[in-house]
């Protein structure tokens, strides 16, 4: 009675094994239209003690691309974000975007909401 239960164990494994070798060999293609993909390129990031100005403008740069959604953004200028801010991350961002979308535009004179 305990080798079919060997066997049909033994079957599951080598089941499972076989579909982790297949899915490391052929991965999933990534959708690059999603905002997180097209958000993962790299950027140099200012470092806020020695140039708080910079970092100031790289907040409003997260806040115009992400629209002040902190979700979007992806886990380095999160932690930027945190970092600088000793945590409220979310919040900033939330609230430089509405001082961002409230600005007016260059060029048209009314104020704009990218």
């Amino acid at each position: 009675m305990t080798l079919p239960i060997v066997l049909s164990l033994g079957g599951v494994v080598a089941i499972v094994g076989i579909n982790a070798m297949a899915s490391k060999s052929n991965p999933t293609p990534v959708d690059i239209s999603s905002p997180q993909e097209l958000d993962a390129k790299p950027r140099v990031q200012p470092d806020y003690r020695k140039n708080p100005s910079e970092a100031s403008k790289y907040v409003r740069e997260l806040a115009r691309r992400s629209q002040g959604k902190y979700e979007t953004l992806g886990e380095d200028d999160r932690k930027f974000l945190n970092g600088m801010t000793e945590g409220h991350g979310k919040e900033i961002l939330a609230n430089t975007w509405k001082s961002v979308s409230q600005e007016k535009q260059p060029g048209d004179g009314t104020p704009g909401k990218r």
